[in-house]
């Protein structure tokens, strides 16, 4: 318990006022210190290190962020969602998948993305220049859904002999759309843990000890003196 020292107001009476900390506060207040508290770690942009960190991630598999132009709505209300905004590399895409290439960095992160099925001689193809493919995501609806461009162009003279060319390359825009879509589940699942954290009891309660916060004995935050 802390003591304040006593301060005059203009009529020249003394008012001392007692304070505790959080720990220091019987269960009851201070199950109400948490409720009055409960956007202490959600009223700031709060999800700067988790874009950051979408970014990181999706980074390792060619897909560049641009996290200017993502967004997202959230939590649990009907139409919540989110957006990205990215360039893709193919070819970045198709190895780093393979390879899961997050893991080397995040073990227990929880992401299965579709493996690639795309024919050997289609992949050489493209790895030549005979077939170039362009990948864009985008918001969409709202911004909280996203929409994959993907352009392919092909030297037909190339491709000619390869009778399937046309149903593989529209089963790989099929794929690179499913891989984006689980990546933006991904980006959602991660804003929404983080904020779930954040007002977690155990989230309030560790930011009120580390700025040392006083209390009276109902609860109401002192402000420290001047």
């Amino acid at each position: 318990m802390t003591h304040f020292s006593p301060f005059q107001l203009s009529n020249m009476k003394q008012i001392t006022v007692d304070t505790f900390g959080y720990d220091e506060l019987p269960a009851d207040i201070q199950k109400k210190v948490l409720e009055r508290h409960f956007n202490i770690n959600l009223d700031f942009e709060w999800w700067d290190s988790t874009y950051d960190w979408f970014k990181e991630i999706a980074d390792t598999i060619g897909i560049e962020v641009d996290l200017k132009k993502s967004y997202f709505r959230g939590f649990y209300s009907q139409g919540d969602g989110s957006s990205f905004t990215a360039s893709v590399d193919l070819l970045e895409l198709i190895a780093g998948i393979q390879a899961e290439r997050w893991k080397e960095n995040w073990p227990q992160l929880e992401l299965t993305l579709p493996s690639p099925t795309l024919p050997a001689r289609i992949l050489a193809l493209i790895q030549k220049g005979f077939i170039t493919v362009t990948i864009q995501v985008l918001p969409n609806w709202r911004d909280t859904s996203i929409k994959v461009e993907t352009f392919i162009d092909f030297e037909y003279n190339a491709c000619k002999n390869y009778t399937q060319v046309e149903a593989a390359l529209n089963q790989l825009e099929e794929w690179i759309t499913k891989v984006c879509e689980a990546m933006n589940r991904l980006f959602y699942r991660l804003l929404r843990d983080d904020s779930d954290y954040l007002s977690s009891s155990e989230a309030i309660e560790e930011t009120i000890r580390a700025k040392d916060y006083s209390f009276t004995s109902i609860g109401r935050r002192c402000a420290p003196l001047p």
